[in-house]
């Protein structure tokens, strides 16, 4: 988004930078970018980056790059589920006749988006890296979220708790030995 990228290519600048994984409190006062990288050296500058400067920037105005990605988009549906789930989680108001697009097209859209009202609070953003091996601050290991996640019994959590361990153990991509496990 052009905010996050102002330097890229003008063809670039509605591409989006994304974020694997959004957790919010209930109070809405703290929010967690997590980024999952199933291989240690996963992690690229250029994603630590613009994840830094989206937590400078701050959730109303991600929020509403969000909503200038919808308009410019060819993927409508893609943005139009994810708009209604950050208004789901009162990060923005949508209009009533967004809530119809679906059925009645997208001719029009632009006036619901300039009609949408986005929150103004501000939750504090921290940046989580879930990963192999915790090696530095803001980073969690795939073995200390996997114990954490396995207190949970849901079919879900378990499953994820399960691959973490084995991910924790075998490097990314090493198929043989993860399918002799």
């Amino acid at each position: 988004m052009g905010r996050i990228c102002p330097d890229s290519p003008e063809q670039n600048r509605n591409l989006s930078c994304k974020i694997d994984y959004v957790a919010l409190a209930r109070d809405r006062t703290k929010a967690l970018f997590i980024e999952l990288k199933t291989d240690a050296l996963g992690r690229r500058q250029r994603q630590d980056d613009y994840l830094d400067l989206a937590q400078k920037l701050g959730m109303p105005a991600l929020v509403d790059g969000v909503c200038q990605l919808f308009l410019k988009s060819v993927s409508k549906c893609k943005y139009y589920h994810l708009l209604k789930l950050l208004g789901s989680v009162e990060l923005l108001q949508l209009p009533p006749a967004f809530h119809e697009r679906p059925t009645v097209g997208w001719r029009g859209v632009s006036a619901d988006i300039a009609a949408t009202r986005i929150s103004q609070q501000a939750p504090e953003i921290s940046i989580i890296y879930l990963q192999p091996l915790h090696t530095a601050p803001g980073e969690i290991g795939f073995e200390t979220f996997a114990d954490w996640l396995g207190r949970f019994e849901d079919a879900l959590s378990q499953k994820f708790s399960s691959s973490l361990r084995r991910w924790a153990r075998f490097p990314a991509g090493m198929r043989d030995q993860l399918n002799s496990i």
